[in-house]
């Protein structure tokens, strides 16, 4: 009997913690709610996706391309970015010079427009070749191939966060 109630407080006292540590996330939770600021109402600037280096402008002629009116494509915020380098594709970018450079990609999923800025080496020249699909449990992905061997994969999180892998 003497094992019986020991066995038995142990699984109280596990109770009665797992209680105690849901009662302190909670009320933990609630107080960081508080601090969130509420979000911005005016819509970030449209960026071509161009490297940021100056490049020099043709002169202006008949055959220029009319640019879309403002406000046609609605580019949202990303909350957060997180990147990731394979082991192959760190090989590629060592040594050379890097071009950084805005991408516009439209999530798959929504169908929303999100600015994401990226670091090419300078060996990925072109256009890449451009692949989008849904996901694992509905979230988009958007896969950019490059002629170098290059691929990375923007993939939108449903938490509204994205990440950025690099790989070959």
């Amino acid at each position: 009997m003497n094992q019986f109630s020991r066995i038995l407080g142990w699984f109280a006292a596990i109770a009665v913690s797992c209680w105690a540590l849901g009662w302190v996330s909670l009320s933990a939770a609630q107080q960081e709610s508080s601090v969130l600021a509420p979000p911005a109402t005016e819509q970030p600037e449209l960026v071509p996706a161009m490297p940021t280096t100056p490049q020099p402008q043709p002169a202006a002629g008949p055959q220029e391309e009319m640019a879309p009116p403002p406000g046609a494509v609605t580019v949202h915020p990303v909350a957060r970015i997180d990147y990731d380098v394979t082991h192959r594709a760190r090989r590629l970018f060592g040594g050379s010079p890097f071009v950084e450079l805005s991408m516009v990609t439209q999530n798959p999923a929504d169908g929303c427009f999100y600015e994401i800025p990226l670091c090419l080496p300078a060996c990925c020249t072109g256009e890449p070749k451009m692949t989008s699909y849904c996901g694992l449990m509905g979230r988009g992905v958007v896969v950019y191939c490059y002629e170098c061997g290059l691929e990375i994969e923007v993939k939108f999180r449903l938490r509204g966060d994205v990440e950025v892998e690099y790989g070959t």
